[in-house]
């Protein structure tokens, strides 16, 4: 973007002299300082541009230059002469001036950032961790504290331990961000976790008992006859805490039975499934009273 003229800028014509170089430059510097603009987001950028116009036509070697080539017969060094600008605005505003002048120069430090990978467990549950960061001061360690229930992309932030400020300026931020691991076999929905299960064909039909994996450990869950394969079921209590306090409430762990129908049979399996199947009645395909005489069976041979 090309730089505004110097002369627009102070709202003078080329041929001004000292005197109203300087009282235009106060007028601009006084309704345009930052200080005194709090809710100007460009009062800051447009202050610096009356500064460095100022500091050019008030010295009347780059001054010169700048009437014969412009912008671009300067460069930062001609532009040093901004220190002469600074001590004007000190004897123009006395402690703002110099605040402003105290703010530009001390600038605060770089934040670093650092990626904490935990496992799902650990971000329900909650986990200390050890990192170590490399700083412009060389390596530090730090033990990070992941809050019962974390999400990932959350961030802790350590204040202080970024790179250190210039000038005298404050020193930047760690950011530890927490990036937490896929999983196998859970996810996390809300304050949920999700699993699935697959159970063979007969316990779904005759119901039984199975292990789930959940984030606390093995759970053992009871699958009632007649389960039909996308059934959800509900582990209580064994879900992610509702907030970071120790004994929070938690979410449930929600499980989806998958039935895993056998491609093959044998043929005394079939002969017992094709009888099975001769037993239901009617077209909802309801088992009759006979079928609980197969039920043995079949849970005999399907196990074997």
């Amino acid at each position: 973007m090309a730089k505004r003229d110097y002369y627009d800028l102070l709202g003078v014509q080329q041929g001004a002299d000292d005197a109203e170089l300087k009282k235009a430059f106060r007028d601009k510097a006084r309704r345009h300082h930052p200080d005194l603009n709090p809710d100007d987001s460009g009062a800051e950028k447009l202050f610096k541009q009356i500064n460095e116009a100022y500091a050019v036509l008030s010295d009347a070697k780059l001054r010169a230059r700048y009437d014969r080539h412009g912008h671009a017969g300067l460069d930062e060094e001609n532009l040093s002469g901004i220190t002469i600008v600074m001590e004007a605005i000190d004897d123009l505003f006395g402690d703002i001036g110099r605040k402003w002048r105290e703010r530009i120069q001390k600038r605060r430090g770089r934040d670093l950032r650092y990626t904490l990978e935990v496992s799902l467990p650990e971000a329900v549950h909650g986990v200390s961790k050890e990192i170590k960061v490399e700083t412009s001061r060389g390596t530090k360690t730090f033990e990070v504290r992941v809050k019962p229930g974390t999400k990932s992309g959350a961030v802790e932030v350590i204040r202080g331990e970024g790179n250190p400020g210039a000038s005298g300026g404050p020193p930047g931020d760690l950011a530890v961000v927490i990036r937490v691991r896929e999983d196998k076999t859970l996810s996390r929905e809300g304050f949920n976790i999700l699993s699935e299960a697959t159970v063979a064909y007969h316990q779904a039909v005759l119901g039984d008992s199975i292990n789930i994996i959940t984030v606390d450990g093995p759970v053992r869950m009871k699958i009632p006859a007649g389960t039909p394969s996308g059934k959800t079921f509900r582990v209580r209590n064994h879900g992610i805490p509702k907030t970071s306090l120790p004994g929070a409430n938690r979410g449930d762990h929600l499980v989806t039975i998958n039935i895993d129908v056998p491609s093959t049979v044998t043929p005394e399996q079939e002969k017992i499934l094709r009888a099975f199947a001769a037993t239901l009645t009617g077209t909802s395909l309801k088992p009759s009273k006979a079928t609980t005489k197969l039920k043995g069976k079949i849970r005999s041979l399907l196990d074997d």
